[in-house]
């Protein structure tokens, strides 16, 4: 069954085969997701496909199938043409900004790469950015001095979690009594780390176990 696909083409390779062949390989994305392509051509044709680059908008035409060599399902393309994708504009004269923005500094939380946010600002004529990364500061330097140099100003923030300040953390599963001490250097603990690859008890599985002796 032939299908239609628009997207963007990211990581393009072009291999000539000892036959006169060329198979192209690439990932076509629209924001919402990704699929490996792959595009053959002959010395007739090949010139057709020169222009192919990076960033470039496409609309390919082709089927779905299991790639033997790849081992995964790759969209075999048997024609395409060059694209157009719309993007978003803001034509408001009052321009509005985000005070609350998340870069991608925010661990499991933000994803927004603070380059390509800067391309947007400028797109849309916004001349302020509040971002608030939770816990961390790290996207400051980064952002500071190139956003100011073109006209836009940063709102530095942070986005912090407040705890009770005698909230227990750690449970005593022993019939010991607490060891009494104030300081974390009048003690001595054991220090407890294990690291995993995921968090569904499920499907992921340990990758790592360490504990420390604080004497």
């Amino acid at each position: 069954m032939t299908n239609s696909l628009i997207g963007t083409i990211y990581g393009l390779s072009c291999l000539e085969t000892k036959s006169g062949y060329f198979i192209y390989t690439f990932d076509l994305e629209d924001k919402t997701d990704a699929i490996s392509c792959k595009l053959f051509a002959n010395k007739k044709n090949n010139f057709k496909l020169e222009e192919l680059k990076d960033g470039m908008a496409v609309q390919v035409e082709g089927v779905l199938n299991f790639d033997d060599y790849a081992k995964e399902d790759v969209f075999t393309v048997n024609s395409i043409i060059n694209a157009l994708i719309s993007k978003k504009v803001d034509l408001a004269a009052d321009k509005r900004f985000e005070l609350e923005l998340h870069s991608k500094y925010t661990n499991l939380d933000g994803f927004v790469d603070d380059g390509v946010l800067l391309k947007v600002l400028k797109e849309w004529g916004w001349d302020t950015i509040g971002i608030t990364d939770t816990e961390n500061l790290q996207v400051l330097p980064y952002v500071y001095d190139s956003y100011k140099k073109n006209g836009i100003r940063v709102l530095n923030g942070v986005e912090l979690l407040l705890v009770e300040d005698d909230l227990r953390i750690l449970t005593n599963l022993s019939d010991k009594d607490l060891p009494n001490f104030k300081n974390l250097e009048d003690g001595s603990f054991v220090v407890f780390d294990i690291e995993t690859t995921g968090l569904l008890k499920y499907r992921d599985a340990i990758t790592e176990i360490l504990s420390l002796i604080h004497i």
